[in-house]
């Protein structure tokens, strides 16, 4: 997918990728400071992780949909 974007724009893609990931990674301890007075670490986390999860499902859903059993196999080694 990253090959497709950088062929098709240019080096200039990955700069602006680059340059989002940081503004959400350094957004993220702003509104963690006040997120963390309101509910415990691991609520936070898992949360975070649930709209990770549902994100990357929509961005990669055609990836998805020609996984083999295999594919998914490999994945859960990767996981755990």
């Amino acid at each position: 997918m990253l090959e497709k974007l950088a062929g098709k724009y240019g080096a200039s893609a990955g700069v602006v990728c680059l340059v989002v990931s940081a503004l959400l990674w350094g957004g993220e301890y702003v509104v963690a400071k006040d997120v963390l007075d309101i509910m415990e670490p691991n609520w936070s986390n898992a949360i975070r992780g649930f709209f990770t999860s549902i994100f990357a499902i929509i961005v990669w859903r055609k990836y998805f949909r020609n996984a083999t059993g295999r594919d998914w196999l490999r994945g859960s080694y990767s996981i755990g």
